[in-house]
């Protein structure tokens, strides 16, 4: 079975889906709904330069909304205000997304309750802003294997979350280490170990798993990427205190590019084109 990318700019990608009737069960209820806007990401989230104004705007937003929910939480802290020790800041920072994803899962711990949806919504906006903080640092965090740091679209349907499915042990055994040109995306609270060993993040937090309870309506459109460079780094097994297995740190394939694009044509799409309609085959 195939799916279609149709492109705005009028090119169409086609994917060679993986031979797995999970994967084809999701790629038609996938292909059933409209999209949301194409996102176009990159693993090494470092800006080159240091915009204090920009930043301490987003910190604001950030510090204002954790004030209202817990004044103990979060404040401008010395190395906030200077701004010169991003190793720090990502460190505090690193907290603050800790603190979210506690008070995410207390909240589902009380689902039933007046305003759980409103809660939760807030500390997802909260969160966000953890991220958007992160990316404005121009250090602070570990240098990626070159093949790691390129660019690729994430794209998911609209209300994903209404369509998305529990994670069973067969979705499970999908997962692999090997090397995929499109995977089901990631949406979890916390980060996966390529995002907490980048972050410098503890690794002991529980929200730190290779993939959620549920199977999102979102794939990743990643074929420059080569990320065993980075999981079978001597670096990254050192530091791993998980057995390096797939269902750790492995992932779930969609499928493979069928035709045929030089590394720098995939760049040029990537960064220009979105994602307009997905159609099965």
């Amino acid at each position: 079975m195939e799916i279609k990318l149709h492109l705005n700019s009028e090119i169409d990608i086609d994917i060679q889906l993986v031979d797995s009737p999970l994967i084809h069960d999701w790629a038609k209820r996938f292909c059933e709904h409209p999209l949301d806007e194409t996102e176009v990401s990159r693993f090494e989230n470092r800006k080159s330069n240091w915009e204090q104004a920009k930043f301490n705007n987003l910190f604001s937003q950030l510090h204002d909304g954790i004030a209202k929910i817990d004044t103990n939480a979060v404040s401008w802290t010395d190395v906030i205000k200077e701004g010169t020790d991003h190793m720090a800041i990502q460190q505090y920072l690193n907290d603050l997304h800790h603190w979210c994803v506690q008070e995410v899962n207390k909240e589902h711990e009380r689902w039933d309750a007046p305003g759980y949806n409103e809660r939760v919504q807030e500390y997802g906006r909260l969160n966000s802003l953890c991220h958007q903080c992160e990316t404005m640092l121009t250090g602070g965090n570990r240098k990626l294997p070159a093949r790691c740091t390129n660019i690729y679209w994430d794209q998911q349907i609209i209300d994903q979350v209404k369509y998305s499915t529990p994670v069973t042990r067969s979705w499970e055994a999908l997962m692999t280490k090997d090397k995929y040109d499109v995977y089901i995306a990631k949406r979890i609270l916390g980060k996966d170990y390529r995002e907490c060993y980048r972050d410098y993040d503890d690794i002991t937090r529980k929200e730190m798993q290779p993939i959620g309870d549920t199977i999102p309506m979102a794939f990743e459109f990643d074929p420059l990427n080569y990320w065993r460079d980075l999981i079978d780094s001597p670096e990254f097994l050192k530091w791993l205190n998980v057995t390096d297995s797939a269902t750790n740190i492995g992932r779930i394939p969609v499928g493979n590019l069928i035709q045929k694009f030089s590394n720098e044509e995939l760049q040029e799409i990537i960064s220009l084109s979105r994602i307009k309609k997905v159609t099965v085959q």
